[in-house]
């Protein structure tokens, strides 16, 4: 949702929706800001990734925040993903499992 805000022109909607689908919870986050390309789409997830824009310049950010929201959700069982087309604006969201799957054993090579 900080993103959302951030790069969002004001007076802006940003809409937040939860549903359940099969087995999983999946939560969306939707703005209309200025979208974002394929080729940035594919980076977007990876540590200290921003997008090279005129419109981001000058924000604050380290390029950690949805890396470190990915780590989470992927620990958790669950998955994150933008839509997104320039000028459109951006959904992303992410699912989490409905029930706790059971605990596999680590293996540490």
């Amino acid at each position: 949702m900080d993103n959302a805000l951030k790069y969002s022109p004001r007076q802006r909607t940003v809409t937040v929706s939860c549903s359940t689908v099969g087995d999983e919870v999946i939560v969306s986050v939707s703005d209309q800001g200025m979208g974002i390309s394929l080729r940035d789409q594919e980076r977007l997830f990876q540590r200290f990734q921003r997008i090279n824009h005129p419109s981001t310049s000058g924000r604050p950010g380290a390029g950690l925040g949805l890396y470190i929201c990915r780590a989470i959700i992927e620990a958790h069982g669950g998955r994150i993903w933008v839509e997104s087309a320039l000028h459109q604006g951006s959904t992303f969201s992410f699912s989490l499992p409905r029930k706790e799957k059971a605990q596999l054993p680590m293996v540490v090579f």
